[in-house]
């Protein structure tokens, strides 16, 4: 075997040896770090001797003929976190790499590496990349930013509606949307319209749905696209919009009728999500009041721990006399006695109020 080849089996091993010495990348967690100076924040502080013979060590490697040891020492140095932020420079040469898994850890490594808006151009332009698996990861790269990647809105959206863009792509650029946030409010007509096309798949519209609950909680546009979805002959894709019509609270009030056909059906998945709705919602949500008592009453352990604290929540005195009789109930959950004696402290105190 050449010196060349043995170099890099050399290099692992010594990481894995200063790892187990707590040198290394796993260690770093545990090893007390030295008080900062005034002027410099934990991550700009200079690697140690060790830790930077590792750095030294692996950006030799980017230049090594072998893409498979290319793409390996990039994913060491991510691993490694802040005190290899002085790498980026090297790193960001290799997304111009022949080989797509090297631009894939490179992307990755920029990502977990960069601190804001740090290199979000460049993550932008991977979504332009001609490997289906690069734009991918570039879409992961940018929500790892969260709400800092608020500026890549407009990329991610002309990479959803690219003609030809493959699923994966997309549902991970989706994906991004939701992790920035509020920040991408701009991608919620797109973010709606993706929701209802049918042709996007299922895990698609699931994400797209998940998204307007984080971008859109008080978006009349978004509300208005997941009410239409609880209707949709998809099972899945009915819970995943219940679920994100969790976030609106109060504001979600107007899908009421829909969340009330939504608690007389069959699936118990649905059913729970939507009494959580409706517990989110509170006192605007009265009219499903008898509809959580009939629950009470029902087989399913988490419908009825979870109808009780909707009870609750709706702030309706006249659920007391089925709350007291619950607790009578012979062999029930302790979970749900407590939800069930919960709601009845919430209730009496609201009633005591009204008798003042």
């Amino acid at each position: 075997m050449s010196r060349a080849a043995l170099w890099p089996a050399a290099l692992w091993a010594t990481a894995a040896a200063l790892a187990g010495l707590g040198l290394g990348p796993s260690g770093w967690a545990q090893e007390p770090s030295p008080s900062p100076e005034p002027s410099r924040s934990p991550a700009d502080q200079p690697p140690d001797p060790q830790t930077q013979l590792l750095i030294d060590g692996y950006l030799r490697l980017l230049g090594h003929q072998e893409a498979s040891v290319r793409k390996r020492a990039i994913e060491m140095l991510g691993g490694i976190g802040a005190p290899a932020r002085s790498a980026r420079a090297p790193i960001r040469a290799r997304l111009s790499d022949a080989s797509p898994d090297v631009r894939v850890a490179a992307l990755a490594c920029l990502g977990r590496l960069g601190r804001g808006t740090e290199d979000l151009e460049l993550l932008c332009a991977g979504l332009r990349d001609p490997s289906l698996y690069v734009r991918g990861a570039a879409a992961s790269a940018i929500g790892g930013r969260g709400g800092a990647a608020a500026p890549a809105t407009p990329a991610l959206t002309a990479c959803i509606t690219a003609e030809g863009e493959v699923f994966g792509v997309k549902v991970a650029a989706v994906r991004a949307l939701s992790a920035i946030g509020t920040g991408a409010r701009e991608a919620i007509p797109l973010l709606a319209h993706f929701l209802k096309d049918p042709q996007e798949g299922t895990v698609a519209r699931e994400a797209a749905a998940e998204a307007l609950g984080v971008l859109g909680s008080r978006d009349p546009r978004a509300l208005a696209a997941l009410r239409e979805a609880l209707a949709d002959p998809l099972l899945d894709l009915r819970v995943a919009s219940a679920r994100a019509l969790c976030a609106f609270g109060p504001a979600a009030a107007p899908a009421l009728p829909e969340l009330l056909r939504a608690l007389s059906g069959e699936d118990a998945m649905l059913r729970w999500r939507a009494i959580q709705v409706v517990d989110a919602i509170g006192p605007a949500a009265r009219a499903a009041r008898e509809r959580l008592e009939q629950i009470l009453r029902e087989p399913g352990q988490d419908l009825r721990e979870a109808a009780a604290a909707a009870l609750g929540a709706l702030g309706d005195v006249r659920a007391i006399p089925a709350l007291e009789a619950h607790l009578t109930t012979p062999r029930e959950q302790p979970q749900v006695f407590r939800a069930v004696r919960a709601s009845l402290r919430k209730l009496r105190a609201l009633e005591e109020e009204g008798r003042r």
